[in-house]
């Protein structure tokens, strides 16, 4: 799958991913185990081998609501919260059994600032790039053209996240999701 975080094509992690196969232990969460828990201050940095994640956060109802997702090939944290040492905004949670490369932040964050004096401040300035343009793909585009949008950069992403969760990334309900992919397919029976 394309990368879902497009940040990481700003940046040279080569160093990074390095670091983590290197230095990092192997950990193996179940579907539902969190990697890091809202309100908590991120204890690691971690580059996911297998599975995913979604990051999400608990609406003023109580309902979750998934704002991002960290599949095979990139990297897990709360990154400016757990390296600021903060507590997190929101909970990453698996969203199926992963497999995460994972160093303590104390170590990443020695790291990037010492062997790579830029790559902070060009993660940062990538992230931030990455999350402005999400954010104003909500108000630019449509939600059919959003799901659009997600279906022509990640076409396999319903064959790997649950339909609840791509609805709630789309900020949709779950039945609107499902209507508007059999009106869009043209299959009622979708």
């Amino acid at each position: 799958m394309e990368r879902f975080n497009s940040y990481l094509d700003l940046i040279d992690m080569t160093h990074v991913h390095a670091f983590c196969m290197e230095h990092g232990s192997l950990t193996v969460y179940q579907r539902g185990e969190k990697f890091v828990q809202e309100g908590e201050v991120g204890k690691h940095f971690g580059y996911v081998a297998s599975g995913y994640f979604k990051y999400a956060t608990l609406r003023s109802s109580g309902e979750e609501a998934v704002c991002g997702f960290a599949f095979a090939g990139e990297y897990v944290t709360d990154f400016y919260n757990s390296c600021s040492g903060a507590p997190s905004e929101v909970s990453i949670i698996a969203g199926r059994t992963s497999e995460v490369y994972r160093v303590p932040i104390s170590a990443f964050k020695k790291l990037i600032s010492c062997k790579e004096a830029m790559l902070e401040q060009a993660m940062l300035g990538a992230l931030y790039r990455t999350i402005y343009k999400r954010y104003v793909q909500i108000y630019r585009y449509s939600t059919e053209e959003r799901y659009n949008l997600l279906l022509a950069e990640h076409p396999e992403i319903f064959d790997i996240v649950s339909l609840k969760d791509i609805a709630s990334i789309l900020m949709v309900s779950p039945v609107h999701l499902s209507r508007m992919r059999r009106k869009m397919s043209g299959n009622p029976g979708l």
